[in-house]
């Protein structure tokens, strides 16, 4: 099986949508259909993005961290050397990342979805997972005010201020905050 997809949604790719099962690195010789361990999201720079399935699984069965997680790592050296690398996510089923202006293209995002791990019921077990490429949409971050509504032809009431009683000494509007006093 071939260990690594690469994926460049943005050449030579008519159907903006690639879903794909991916499995652990435990599960590399474990794989009859020959899912790939990791999906390289190639940037056409020298960091690219590469996600994985991190299966807790036999090598992989003391993980300390993203036990059966679909993982985002970027690294440089395009991957093919060694270079530092950054773990960007971990997803878990139903849960998505987006990348805003996918390689720096306007009004271009793309989304990887989390659809489902099955690490009980399938041998080997896997990460089902869908990479779109959308376009973003023209809202705005910061859209427009609504205008404020229009004033209405009756002025504002005042309240007098009440004469001192026996309910309230101090003689303060009943409907107006009341204000701590300090000594």
């Amino acid at each position: 099986p071939k260990f690594t997809m690469n994926f460049d949604i943005t050449k030579k790719r008519r159907n903006k949508v690639l879903r794909r099962k991916i499995v652990g690195i435990a599960d590399y010789d474990n794989n009859p259909d020959g899912h790939p361990v990791v999906i390289k999201l190639e940037t056409d720079t020298d960091e690219d993005y590469f996600l994985g399935f991190n299966r807790a699984y036999g090598v992989n069965s003391d993980n300390k961290q993203a036990d059966n997680l679909v993982t985002l790592i970027k690294a440089g050296s395009n991957g093919l050397s060694y270079s530092q690398s950054w773990l960007l996510a971990t997803l878990d089923q139903g849960q998505s990342y987006k990348f805003r202006k996918w390689k720096g293209m306007r009004r271009r995002d793309l989304i990887i979805t989390v659809n489902a791990i099955d690490v009980t019921k399938s041998n080997p077990g896997y990460a089902d997972v869908t990479l779109k490429y959308i376009r973003s949409s023209k809202k705005k971050n910061n859209p427009k005010p609504k205008p404020a509504p229009s004033p209405t032809a009756s002025s504002p009431s005042i309240s007098a201020p009440s004469a001192p009683s026996r309910e309230n000494p101090e003689g303060r509007n009943p409907d107006s905050p009341r204000m701590p006093r300090y000594t």
